[in-house]
């Protein structure tokens, strides 16, 4: 038997915060302050924190100190993500952790598992203009089933053994993906190094680079629509098979929004973690954020090995970046930097070899 409640009744919602960056002392810590890139829907340690932080820089700041075994949530960026720590830590306010739950009744994995079952639902009730996201009274009030803890144990034991037979055809899709990188130096060499000396072009020779644009998130009448529309995370997710977002033809038509074809080439040009510098290919046509460069390639130019070529440069192109504490590529940037452009029969050679790993990928992915 198992009966439904709510999030709310079953332990202490706690929410995070930033402490204040003017004091860049509070980052000098030792006690791990994680944010949603965190959120792995497991088990998370030291290992998976953002910064370490001082006592002081909890004293001063809205974040708490969490308990182990609590459950951390994504309420903004990465709505209905899910994570439990291992150890004592604080998170930014994009998450909210439920403490003191009694594992006498909960395995706390599990409720981890129901929360992240209902994440199609909770990104449905994001709400609000510049910032979007759900509140905890929404957190609280969803409910989830409540079973025997042996049922719970093994439910959990059930879904890890799925997670892992994932993660195994995750590990074998990055193996064939080193292949990729392989064969690329095999045929061209290194390419920034480019020993056989093939013809060198800036990326604004052999491509249009544009940008996009976020409407006005205050006016409703823009978001919602049919047009997708591609912010960085998604970009730095490899993707691009569907968007979160979409917007509307009034967006398209009062905004600096621009719909780009399939076949773009889409580069973040900044984003948290290791987001700046990603770079993945649009399957359908859509519109971007202002943080996203477009490159919409001449005729000529093979998208699938440029792309290839991105990702082998990512670390060089993101060296490029400028600014302070936020460091950035810019349009500009990315304009002038520099590929190795083989001959198109050679383009197509290295092609033929991806779309034979694609096909090994499609097999993993399906087994």
């Amino acid at each position: 038997m198992s009966k439904a409640v709510k999030l709310g009744e079953i332990g202490n919602f706690v929410s995070g915060g930033t402490p204040s960056r003017k004091h860049p002392e509070y980052f000098e810590g030792s006690i791990p302050w994680v944010s949603t890139p965190a959120l792995n829907g497991g088990m998370i340690d030291e290992a998976d924190a953002v910064q370490m932080i001082t006592e002081q820089a909890i004293a001063s700041s809205a974040t708490k100190l969490l308990p182990p075994r609590s459950l951390l949530i994504g309420v903004r960026v990465g709505v209905g993500k899910t994570a439990v720590n291992l150890v004592p830590m604080c998170t930014n306010q994009d998450i909210v952790a439920i403490t003191g739950v009694d594992e006498s009744l909960w395995d706390i994995r599990y409720v981890s598992y129901a929360v992240q079952a209902k994440s199609s639902y909770l990104v449905s009730q994001k709400q609000g203009a510049t910032i979007t996201g759900i509140t905890s009274k929404l957190l609280k009030g969803v409910e989830i089933q409540q079973r025997s803890i042996e049922d719970q144990r093994c439910c959990v034991r059930m879904l890890d053994s799925v997670k892992d037979r994932i993660k195994d055809a995750s590990d074998g899709i990055e193996k064939l993906d080193e292949l990729v990188k392989s064969r690329f130096v095999e045929m061209f060499g290194d390419p920034i190094e480019n020993p056989k000396q093939l013809p060198i072009m800036r990326i604004d020779e052999i491509a249009d680079v544009q940008t996009g644009a976020t409407p006005l998130r205050s006016n409703a009448a823009y978001y919602g629509g049919s047009i997708p529309w591609v912010k960085t995370g998604e970009v730095a997710a490899g993707l691009l098979e569907e968007a979160e977002e979409t917007i509307t033809e009034l967006a398209l038509q009062e905004t600096n929004c621009k719909l780009f074809p399939a076949g773009t080439i889409l580069v973040a040009m900044y984003g948290q973690g290791d987001t700046r510098g990603k770079a993945a290919i649009l399957r359908y046509a859509a519109a971007t954020n202002q943080a996203c460069a477009a490159i919409l390639l001449n005729e000529e130019y093979d998208a699938d090995f440029i792309l290839a070529q991105l990702n082998l440069r990512y670390k060089d192109l993101r060296s490029r970046s400028l600014g302070g504490n936020q460091q950035n590529l810019s349009l500009k940037i990315i304009k002038a930097y520099e590929l190795i452009v083989p001959s198109t029969e050679q383009q197509r050679e290295f092609m033929a070899f991806v779309q034979q790993i694609d096909k090994l990928k499609f097999d993993y992915q399906n087994n």
